[in-house]
């Protein structure tokens, strides 16, 4: 015989049955569906405190600052010293959020924490050397582009010309 009773966020089921005894504790039939075991709970509420932290850690150290930093080009007029600041800021925060990460990882669960690290050392080795290629593409690109137009030009020692026209 089954009892059904429907709430607004769940559907409470009750299962009554003859026959089933001897266990400890409640058995399977007779455990409510929403009632979670000591180990779930502390899971939950271990993943909850991970969120927790890794969201303050992520707002101290990147939007707060993202923000401040935004604003010094609209004061001072100098977008070359905000870019400067931004390069330095994104340094500091990716060593602070790595190093915080690791160590709520590693208090949860070492496996979590080392897995965190090598996480975090690889996306940021391989966003900066992305980063890295891009320039060393873009350099090369402007150097071609310098020796094309001089090549166009005739500049040349032997020429007597000294400059463009």
């Amino acid at each position: 015989m089954a009892l059904y009773k429907q709430t607004k966020q769940a559907v409470t089921i009750t299962v009554i049955g003859k026959g089933i005894g001897g266990g400890r504790g409640k058995s399977a039939a007779e455990k409510k569906a929403n009632e979670d075991s000591e180990e779930e709970k502390t899971r939950k509420m271990n993943s909850a405190k991970r969120i927790a932290i890794k969201t303050a850690v992520n707002f101290a150290t990147r939007t707060a600052p993202n923000f401040i930093i935004g604003n010094i080009s609209a004061y001072t007029g100098d977008s070359n010293f905000q870019a400067e600041v931004q390069r330095k800021q994104e340094i500091v925060s990716d060593v602070i959020s790595t190093s915080v990460n690791t160590i709520v990882g590693f208090a949860i669960n070492p496996a979590l924490g080392a897995l965190q690290l090598t996480t975090s050392l690889v996306s940021n080795a391989m966003k900066y050397e992305q980063r890295n290629i891009n320039q060393a593409v873009q350099e090369f690109r402007q150097t071609q582009s310098v020796n094309y137009a001089k090549a166009r030009s005739g500049i040349d020692l032997t020429d007597g010309r000294t400059r463009l026209r």
